[in-house]
């Protein structure tokens, strides 16, 4: 049980590293750039210092932090490293760690996050199928709808470049969706995922990513009151332009699960209010 736990907060933290960006220093040293949002202005490059610092909307960050989630925040924060958590390479980054973490390991877990690199696309791939085997298991999947970073993070892959990226994130978030309630509400009050995934969507031009993202709809509106109505007011114009690329296509699978789509949300009957 502890090795199986131990692969999945891998997975976990692999997903998490994916979205922290990280440049050398020499591009932040002649960079004077700022990021500017309703009057409020901060260096486009983060400047870490010795003590935990927060990073903001937007910030790049230099390679060689270390780089948490605040778990009484929410917020990004890094700081350099100590002469002990010095990197071997230059190429070695801190991970990000799921804020559930603590609660099922003890320390040597926390450690291995810490001591984890950087992770290629390949691994990334293996952890997200090993996330979509478990995510179908209710209590799994619920824990999972409770980590805002890890959640929010694996939703960030729905805008990743690679197809394959994009395809097994919808993967994983449809199948802690499927026939969760909990996972619903929480994707719906708290993640904006319909949002989400209607830009997805809109967007996709990969085939394979379009099915599995209409499947991770699917599993959100279905059964729901409130995804029943988002759908009738906004989604059937998406539902158009998803048809037209998948008609170019000639993917008569893809069309076939836009009409069944669209006729459940269309029978409010058929599915029950949310618990």
């Amino acid at each position: 049980m502890a090795g199986r736990l131990l692969r999945i907060f891998s997975a976990l933290a692999i997903v998490s590293f994916l979205l922290t960006p990280s440049h050398g220093s020499s591009m932040r040293e002649n960079d004077t750039a700022l990021i500017c949002f309703e009057g409020d202005c901060y260096p486009r490059y983060f400047v870490a210092e010795a003590e935990f610092k927060e990073v903001r909307e937007g910030q790049i960050v230099d390679e060689g932090l270390f780089i948490r989630i605040n778990l009484s925040t929410g917020k990004k924060e890094a700081r350099l490293l100590t002469s002990d958590e010095a990197p071997t390479s230059q190429d070695l980054t801190a991970v990000v760690v799921p804020d559930w973490a603590y609660s099922l390991q003890d320390d040597a877990i926390a450690k291995y996050f810490t001591a984890l690199g950087s992770a290629s696309t390949t691994e990334v791939l293996e952890q997200l199928d090993l996330l979509e085997e478990e995510c179908h298991e209710l209590d799994f999947a619920e824990r999972l709808s409770r980590s805002q970073a890890t959640f929010n993070s694996i939703k960030g892959l729905l805008r990743h470049s690679y197809a394959l990226v994009r395809s097994k994130a919808a993967l994983v978030l449809g199948g802690a969706l499927n026939n969760n309630p909990t996972v619903r509400q929480r994707a719906f009050e708290h993640y904006h995922l319909y949002e989400a995934l209607s830009s997805a969507l809109q967007v996709e031009d990969d085939m394979t990513c379009m099915k599995h993202e209409l499947f991770a709809l699917g599993a959100l509106l279905r059964g729901s009151s409130e995804g029943t109505q988002r759908f009738q007011e906004s989604a059937f114009a998406l539902m158009k332009v998803v048809a037209r690329k998948a008609t170019e296509a000639r993917r008569q699978d893809i069309l076939a699960r836009i009409r069944t789509l669209s006729e459940d949300m269309a029978d409010t009957e058929q599915f029950p209010e949310d618990d």
